[in-house]
């Protein structure tokens, strides 16, 4: 019995369209590159993120003001960042409706929010718009009580953006010189900032007794976080790159040593004393600590003080 032969050549594909797309991966890249670097970003303010308001009426001045701009009730960075931009790049005037008020943001206003802010990032790494006056948590004791900076977060980060304040990059206070801030002010920082919240044991307690070695090491390099003047580098807002590589997280590594080495009730009344502003919780990923080998020594030019 014979077989039936199939003949290719009568066969034509040439026709079909599998519809795939070819392309050069390199190039590809270059055209993509600009969109991950921005997307990469932590900070960013665009310019669809400034909102410039004006009432009903009103002719904006030629050249522009900060003062009309805040006699409008602008705030300060939306305000600032509109005059610094380019006129074709300016986003439009949005006009009031007849009737409505506004109350201008006057000067003294906006420094009492910048300086709230400013000590927010400087203690806790971080600006905040939290609707809440609890004193202590929401609102540190030494703004409401000594300052007398006793509105909410909220309130002042509203005389600050229209958009959400962590939009701007927080490292701004790194470049406040601190020489002329009060004497209150600066002797409050000098009690700690930002960064440091797991040292306070380390610098508070006796050096424990019975350390293995590596005990030992690992508090003589936590010691020296604590003694050596504020930095920078270790600042939460500021942080270098290099303390994750070398050290490791910091305040989970400092916090999983002290409850290694410290009694707990020893912890506990630094805690009842606001000296440790928490009890430090374990965290099982934190070893660094373990094989930590150089002191810290604070660059001369990262000092914070």
């Amino acid at each position: 019995m014979s077989a039936n032969k199939i003949d290719f050549s009568k066969v034509n594909l040439s026709g079909l369209d599998f519809k795939t797309i070819e392309f050069d991966l390199i190039e590809l890249a270059g055209k993509i590159q600009r969109f991950v670097h921005q997307g990469s970003q932590r900070y960013f303010v665009s310019i669809d993120d400034i909102k410039i308001q004006k009432l009903a009426g009103e002719q904006p001045p030629d050249p522009m003001t900060m003062e009309w701009l805040f006699e409008q009730g602008n705030p300060f960075f939306d305000s600032v960042f509109y005059i610094g931009l380019e006129d074709v790049k300016k986003p439009q005037i949005v006009e009031l409706p007849a009737g409505h008020t506004v109350s201008p943001i006057l000067p003294y206003a906006l420094a009492q929010a910048l300086f709230f802010q400013y000590f927010l990032i400087l203690t806790r790494g971080s600006v905040s718009d939290e609707d809440s006056l609890t004193v202590g948590t929401a609102v540190p004791s030494f703004l409401a009580k000594v300052i007398g900076l006793d509105k909410t977060p909220k309130y002042y980060a509203s005389l600050l953006s229209t958009f959400q304040l962590k939009k701007v990059d927080p490292a701004w206070a790194k470049f406040v010189p601190m020489k002329d801030l009060g004497k209150e002010c600066v002797n409050r920082l000098g009690l700690g900032v930002a960064g440091y919240r797991m040292g306070g044991p380390f610098k508070l307690l006796p050096k424990p007794t019975g350390m293995s070695a590596e005990q030992t090491t690992a508090y003589e390099i936590a010691h020296s976080f604590i003694s050596q003047p504020y930095s920078w580098d270790i600042h939460s807002a500021t942080r270098n790159p290099n303390i994750l590589t070398i050290y490791g997280p910091l305040n989970a590594n400092l916090g999983n040593l002290a409850l290694e080495i410290f009694k707990k009730e020893d912890l506990e009344r630094l805690v009842s004393t606001k000296a440790l502003y928490k009890l430090p919780i374990k965290d099982d990923s934190a070893t660094n600590y373990r094989s930590w080998k150089d002191k810290w020594v604070t660059p001369p030019n990262s000092k914070i003080f």
